[in-house]
C-alpha cells in the first residue's frame, strides 16, 4: 500500500478513536450532571470512604480519557504533518514527472514532425522518381517507335531498290532481246538479199552507187 494511503487510513482510524473518546466524555459529563442533580437515584447510600474512592476513580477515568484525547490529538497532528510532508514530496515528484512528461511529449511531437517531414520528403522523392521513370519510359517507347519506323522505312527502301533493280534488269533483258531480235532480223535480211542477187550485178550496182 502506498505510504500516503496508509497515513490517510491511520488518520481516519485515529479520528474515529478520538471521536469515540470525546463522545464518551460528553456522555459521562451528561451522566455526571444528572447524578449531581439527583444523587440518590444514581448512587446507593455509601460511607464517606467509598464515596471518596468512587470520586477518585471517576477523576482518574476522566484524567485518563483526557490524556487519551490529547494523545490522539497529538498523534493525529503528527500523522497529518507527516502526511503533509509526504504530500508535498509527492506534489514535487508529480511536478517533476509532469515536467518530464511535457519534455517527452515535446520530444515525441518533434520526432513525429520529423517523421511526417521525412514521409513527405520520401513521398516527393517517389513522385519525382515516378515522373522520371514515366519520362524515361516515354523516351524509350519513342526511341523504339522511331527505330521501328526507321527499320520499316529501311525495309521499304530495300524492297523499292530490289524492285527497281528487277525493273532495270527486266528492261535491260527486254532491250537486249530486242537488239538481238533486230540483229537477227537484219542478218536474215542480208542473207536473203545475198541469195537473191547475182554476184556481178551486185558488184556493178555497188560501183554505181
Amino acid at each position: 500500500m502506498p505510504p500516503i494511503i496508509a497515513l490517510q487510513r491511520t488518520i481516519r482510524v485515529l479520528e474515529q478513536e478520538l471521536k469515540d473518546l470525546r463522545d464518551a466524555a460528553v456522555a459521562e459529563a451528561v451522566t455526571m450532571k444528572e447524578r449531581k442533580s439527583n444523587p440518590i437515584a444514581f448512587y446507593p447510600v455509601e460511607n464517606e470512604q467509598d464515596e471518596k474512592a468512587r470520586k477518585d476513580r471517576r477523576r482518574q477515568e476522566r484524567r485518563e480519557r483526557r490524556d487519551a484525547i490529547e494523545a490522539k490529538d497529538w498523534q493525529i497532528g503528527l500523522q497529518e504533518a507527516e502526511l503533509w510532508e509526504k504530500q508535498k514530496v509527492l506534489n514535487r515528484a508529480k511536478g517533476a514527472v509532469d515536467a518530464a512528461n511535457l519534455i517527452n511529449d515535446r520530444k515525441i511531437q518533434s520526432i513525429e514532425a520529423r517523421k511526417l517531414s521525412s514521409k513527405a520528403r520520401e513521398h516527393r522523392e517517389r513522385e519525382r522518381e515516378r515522373r522520371e521513370g514515366e519520362k524515361l519510359q516515354k523516351l524509350v517507347r519513342q526511341a523504339k517507335e522511331a527505330h521501328e519506323a526507321a527499320r520499316k522505312r529501311q525495309t521499304e527502301n530495300q524492297k523499292a531498290r530490289r524492285e527497281m533493280r528487277d525493273q532495270r534488269a527486266e528492261a535491260q533483258r527486254v532491250e537486249e532481246e530486242a537488239q538481238r531480235a533486230a540483229r537477227d532480223a537484219a542478218q536474215r535480211v542480208r542473207d536473203d538479199t545475198e541469195v537473191m542477187t547475182p554476184k556481178g550485178q551486185g558488184t556493178d550496182m555497188t560501183l554505181r552507187k
